[in-house]
């Protein structure tokens, strides 16, 4: 079968690549022509205007959140190596999905998509954050501009939030409803769809999740980056505790912290952090940093599951506030609680002695998710039978 991937390879960021090639490559090994297409979803001048009324609009009328953001700009704006470690990496990242995916044609529009995904037999929107309030507003990962009777599948699409928010209710209800096959990556998303709709949606396993370890080794090598051991940090949130949290851990363990800085956007707590900064790794070498440590500590959902796939004694805070709107937590929880990993799930008043002592049952887990696993393939191939 010839099939179009839509995922989000052109987004420079580790969990989005990672998951995007393994969507690719699971394609791939069921015996299938798998192309990436190549659109980077520029919003219509209508679009535009529904995201700054519903979105931008809000935010800026919001004192607190502006005056945040321009704070982050000076701040970025005024240190001379954000834009340089930013740059290199995501050269870095360039390299990489060259080296691993192939493309249709560079589309401009949303109709040069269209004309390359009707080449194919079926379109397969991948997982990530694909139908976020925005994503819904921009109207591109929805395909709404197929044909009704073309064949649409999702693979562990996620909505990125709990609760959609009324604004796009109407028309995610209605995209919906033109997929011939949903699945979806929380609990809380499959809640979604099926208000929306009246049918509940498979929960599926990220498909970071459908390679194991030995798989993604052969895939993206073995190299060491650090020579001794050491405890791998990586935040995406600008919560001083948690990098404070990792710093008592150092002065228990005597372990070097390795990180990298502004993974997700200008950080000021990850100044004087750590005691190694590699900042230009790519996918590959992302991963093996978490293979390599002693520890990994994260707010990352995809550093918890390549922690989880090497079997790594990992511990994962909460990157947003509970009480976030923007929250992306409940993607973690709902893995947490498919494998049986509450318990990794920090606070950050835990007694660290008794914390780095307690061990993960990974035979559990490993059964746990080779059934998960086998579910979800299986999911794939009635779903492009």
């Amino acid at each position: 079968m010839k099939i179009a991937l839509i995922c989000n390879t052109y987004i420079r960021n580790y969990g989005s690549i990672l998951q995007s090639l393994a969507s690719y490559k699971v394609l791939q090994d069921l015996g299938n022509e798998v192309k990436v297409i190549n659109y980077k979803d520029y919003p219509t001048s209508k679009a535009k205007k529904k995201i700054f009324w519903y979105v931008k609009l809000p935010l800026i009328l919001n004192p607190k959140t502006l005056i945040a953001k321009i704070k982050k700009v000076i701040l970025s704006k005024s240190n001379p190596d954000f834009l340089k470690i930013r740059r290199n990496r995501e050269m870095s990242m360039d390299s990489f999905v060259v080296k691993h995916f192939e493309f249709t044609a560079a589309c401009d529009s949303i109709e040069e998509a269209k004309k390359e995904i009707l080449k194919m037999d079926t379109v397969v929107v991948g997982s990530d954050q694909l139908w976020g309030p925005v994503d819904i507003l921009r109207d591109y990962h929805t395909l709404s501009f197929l044909p009704e009777s073309f064949k649409k599948v999702s693979y562990a699409t996620s909505f990125g939030v709990a609760k959609l928010p009324e604004y796009v209710s109407a028309q995610a209800s209605s995209f919906l409803r033109r997929f011939q096959y949903i699945s979806v990556r929380e609990d809380s998303g499959a809640d979604i769809v099926e208000q929306l709709i009246g049918k509940r949606p498979s929960v599926v396993a990220d498909p970071t999740l459908l390679l194991n370890g030995e798989q993604w080794s052969n895939l993206l090598g073995n190299e060491r980056k650090v020579d001794e051991k050491y405890i791998f940090a990586f935040f995406l949130g600008d919560n001083k505790e948690h990098r404070e949290f990792v710093k008592r851990v150092k002065a228990i363990t005597g372990l070097q912290i390795v990180s990298m800085q502004h993974v997700d956007e200008y950080i000021e707590a990850d100044e004087n952090f750590a005691d190694f900064n590699i900042n230009d790794a790519s996918p590959a070498e992302f991963v093996n940093l978490i293979k390599h440590a002693e520890f990994i500590f994260t707010d990352s959902f995809h550093a918890s599951i390549f922690s989880i796939q090497f079997h790594k004694l990992f511990f994962t805070f909460d990157r947003y506030k509970k009480t976030s709107s923007n929250s992306r937590n409940g993607r973690i929880a709902s893995l947490f609680s498919h494998l049986d990993l509450n318990e990794r799930h920090l606070l950050g008043n835990e007694n660290i002695d008794k914390l780095l002592i307690k061990k993960i049952n990974y035979n559990l887990v490993d059964n746990i998710l080779a059934e998960w696993r086998k579910n979800s393939i299986d999911y794939i191939k009635k779903a492009l039978k």
